[in-house]
């Protein structure tokens, strides 16, 4: 099984920024219930959706020949997990180039309050060694509408 971090695409600015949402689901918030954290996402997991929400940067903006891989992670903070029910709002805004790939600054928020910020650096990689051309493209028309 592989998880869908980004639930929606809100709007996307090829090649400069991308915005997005990920819903709290039941699965996802009772993860940690045996470490003694009920009732709230992942941290590893809100990181892992600003990296998929850059990969959606890169293969919408692309055209859906491109994708990418998470190469670093700077300065992340989560200042606070979003819990069962509530709604992440995700952006990733381009910050600068690498060699190869794109600096990724990127911002959350839940019910107004900032919750997660740091940058990560991915990589560009074609989209056909990755995953199947037309599967992403089916997910973009489900998460934001036609590719």
């Amino acid at each position: 099984m592989r998880w869908r971090l980004v639930d929606r695409v809100d709007s996307i600015d090829p090649w400069k920024e991308i915005a997005g949402r990920k819903a709290v689901s039941l699965e996802e918030y009772s993860l940690l219930e045996r470490f003694g954290a009920e009732g709230e996402i992942p941290a590893t997991m809100l990181i892992g959706a600003f990296a998929e929400l850059g990969r959606w940067l890169f293969m919408a903006s692309s055209g859906f020949e491109g994708s990418a891989l998470m190469d670093g992670i700077e300065g992340f903070a989560i200042e606070r997990a979003p819990g069962r029910g509530e709604t992440a709002m995700l952006t990733a805004r381009v910050a600068g180039k690498t060699t190869g790939g794109l600096r990724l600054e990127c911002t959350g928020e839940c019910g107004g309050a900032k919750i997660a910020h740091g940058v990560i650096s991915m990589s560009a990689a074609p989209l056909g060694e990755m995953q199947d051309a037309e599967d992403a493209r089916i997910i973009w028309r489900e998460i934001h509408g036609e590719a």
